[in-house]
């Protein structure tokens, strides 16, 4: 795990991502640029357990995901990993 790039991201990331929140072109590609790293195993994407409170499980629903257990099913400390 200390090789791979680490990205810390806060709850807004996950609204943005999960939620497909209209962002800036160049902002969104970096961002699908790291998640497609992630899904290859390249870096690890790390939240605080606090993230959980301000994501879960309200403000997903608000956003349009419909499954909570999806969201937490992110963190399986290979690709996402809660501190």
């Amino acid at each position: 795990m200390a090789d791979k790039p680490t990205f810390y991201w806060d709850a807004c990331m996950f609204y943005e991502v999960l939620g497909n929140e209209s962002v800036d072109a160049q902002k969104r590609a970096k961002t699908d640029e790291i998640i497609a790293g992630n899904k290859r195993q390249e870096n690890l994407i790390i939240t605080s357990v606090i993230s959980h409170l301000e994501v879960l499980p309200d403000k997903l629903q608000e956003k349009g995901v419909k499954d909570a257990e999806d969201y937490l099913a992110l963190f399986d400390a290979v690709h996402f990993a809660e501190v």
